[in-house]
C-alpha cells in the first residue's frame, strides 16, 4: 500500500510528488514566521538535509556518493511528510537540499526530529529500522542541520544558518555556532 501511495504522483512536479512545497510558498511561509517570531519572542526551528547515494558499481572506491534523483527525493519527501506535524513546512532547494521549518519547535526539538528522519530515511533505502549501524555498510549519507530564529536572527549551524538566510531571501542577521563536523555525536553518525 505505501508503494502505491509513493507512486502515486507519476507525472506530476517534484515538490508535488514529494508533498513538499515550492520555493516562492516557502519563502512566503518562512517569511511570516518569521515576522510572528519577532512580533511574539517565539522562536522556530529550521532544519536542512543533504541526502547522498552509495554508488553501486563495483569498480567505484567505497565513498563513491550520487546525488538522489527526482524519484529518490519524491519518495524521501513523502516520508518527512508523513511524519512531519501539520504545522511543519518542508520543502525542495533546487540543490536538492530538503528543508524543514519547524514553528514553535526548539533548538532540541528540531535535533529529535532529525534523528528520526534519518533512521527513517535509512530504513527507507537500507531496508533496516535503525539504519545500518557499521557506518560503511549504509547506502544514504547525511549532511544535516539545525538552526533557530529567534530575535530577528537565525543562529545555530553554519550551512543551516546559511541556507534559511537563503530562503528568507533577505539580510537576516545570523550567527553560526559549530559547523556539524564539530557537533560531536550527530556528526559521527553521518557520512
Amino acid at each position: 500500500m505505501l508503494a502505491e501511495y509513493l507512486r502515486a504522483g507519476a507525472g506530476q512536479d517534484l515538490n508535488t510528488r514529494a508533498g513538499l512545497v515550492a520555493m516562492p510558498e516557502l519563502r512566503q511561509r518562512l517569511r511570516e514566521e518569521m515576522s510572528r517570531s519577532d512580533r511574539t519572542g517565539r522562536a522556530f526551528s529550521m532544519v536542512t538535509l543533504s541526502l547522498g547515494l552509495r554508488t553501486p558499481e563495483q569498480d567505484s572506491p567505497s565513498d563513491a556518493w550520487r546525488a538522489l534523483n527526482d524519484d529518490e527525493l519524491a519518495r524521501v519527501g513523502h516520508l518527512l511528510r508523513l511524519t512531519a506535524r501539520d504545522e511543519d513546512v518542508l520543502g525542495l532547494l533546487d540543490d536538492g537540499v530538503m528543508v524543514g521549518m519547524l514553528p514553535d519547535s526548539l533548538e532540541g526539538e528540531a535535533e529529535d526530529r532529525l534523528d528520526g528522519w534519518e533512521r527513517d530515511v535509512a530504513a527507507l533505502f537500507d531496508g533496516v529500522n535503525d539504519g545500518a549501524s557499521n557506518l560503511d555498510q549504509r547506502t544514504v549519507r547525511f549532511a544535516a542541520g539545525t538552526c533557530l530564529y529567534r530575535a530577528n536572527g537565525f543562529a545555530g549551524d553554519r550551512e543551516a544558518v546559511r541556507v534559511a538566510t537563503q530562503v528568507a531571501g533577505r539580510g537576516a542577521s545570523a550567527t553560526s555556532g559549530p559547523t556539524p563536523e564539530k557537533r560531536g555525536s550527530r556528526a559521527a553518525g553521518r557520512r
